[in-house]
C-alpha cells in the first residue's frame, strides 16, 4: 500500500512543475498576447491564480513530507550512531568499521 510520503513526493514534483509551467504561460500571455487565438483573453490573472493554487499544494505537500518523515533514529533503529558506540564520539572513525 502506498504511503503518505509517496503521495506527497508526487504532489510536490507535480506542483513544482505546474508552477513553472503556468508562470511561463502567464508571462507569455502578458508579453505577447497576439499569439493567443481567442477573443476573450484579456489578462493573465487566471493563469497566475492557477499557479498560486499549485503553490498552496506545494506547501501542503512539503509539510506532509516533513511531518511524516520522523526522526532518523525511528526510521533506522539498527544503524548505530556515533554516540551509541561505546560512549565515544569520533567522527573520523567509520561507524561500520567493526
Amino acid at each position: 500500500m502506498p504511503s503518505a510520503q509517496g503521495y506527497a513526493l508526487c504532489c510536490t514534483l507535480l506542483s513544482a512543475f505546474g508552477i513553472i509551467f503556468l508562470t511561463s504561460v502567464g508571462l507569455m500571455i502578458q508579453t505577447q498576447p497576439e499569439y493567443i487565438k481567442s477573443l476573450n483573453v484579456t489578462s493573465s490573472a487566471p493563469v497566475y491564480e492557477g499557479a498560486a493554487l499549485y503553490a498552496v499544494c506545494l506547501v501542503a505537500s512539503i509539510a506532509v513530507l516533513y511531518l511524516k518523515a520522523g526522526p532518523v533514529v525511528e526510521k533506522y533503529p539498527n544503524v548505530p550512531l556515533s554516540e551509541q558506540i561505546d560512549g565515544v564520539t569520533n567522527e573520523k572513525t567509520p561507524l561500520l568499521s567493526r
